[in-house]
């Protein structure tokens, strides 16, 4: 098979600004780094009102996401994995989330 035919195409970099209506490739997991996982995930928490404010922590590494805490049920420990899924970075989610202990 010969590759003299072929030619690749190269990605916009950020140093280069995307032409007007060219779609623009970013990847998210690349730039963010754990603390900033982490934050967002802390910030979409709050701000989803199915979770109860304050009640989940958040350990992230590498852009695996641990919740961890209390949940009042198991819809309200659904909820909570389901704003961490949200974010963009979040390569995997562990619940670790007791049901029913306040």
């Amino acid at each position: 098979m010969s590759y003299i035919g072929l030619r690749a195409s190269p990605l916009p970099t950020q140093a280069s600004a995307p032409q007007a209506g060219a779609p623009r490739y970013t990847d998210t997991r690349a730039m963010k780094n754990d603390i900033q996982i982490q934050q967002e995930v802390l910030t979409e928490l709050d701000n989803d009102d199915k979770v109860p404010t304050g009640s989940v922590g958040v350990e992230v590494h590498h852009g695996v996401v641990k919740l961890a805490g209390p949940a009042s049920d198991t819809t309200s420990k659904e909820n909570a994995e389901l704003a961490a899924r949200r974010v963009d970075g979040v390569t995997k989610i562990i619940v670790d989330m007791d049901v029913g202990h306040r």
